[in-house]
């Protein structure tokens, strides 16, 4: 997985086969992961002052720094109720 910034190393796992664990032997833990909105955010520099994409191992291009901002449940259900997206 490709980091933006830093020496983060992301790990991949299932999150359909973690979510339907949880929902089955947590349920409690499941309908607040999948109710309670949390704010999260990744502050980067992928964009110049202008706006514009930027690579951040492009030297030639000043970077501007900018945070990405979300709310959301951990776990979004679907209009059906079906796990969409951890």
């Amino acid at each position: 997985l490709y980091q933006a910034e830093g020496s983060v190393k992301s790990k991949v796992c299932d999150g359909l086969a973690l979510s339907e664990y949880v929902k089955e032997h947590h349920p409690d833990a499941y309908k607040l992961l999948t109710e309670v909105h949390m704010t999260h955010s990744s502050r980067n520099t992928l964009y110049t002052p202008e706006g514009a994409p930027r690579s951040v191992y492009d030297k030639s291009t000043e970077p501007s720094p900018f945070e990405l901002v979300h709310t959301h449940p951990i776990i979004e259900l679907n209009a059906k109720g079906q796990m969409e997206k951890v």
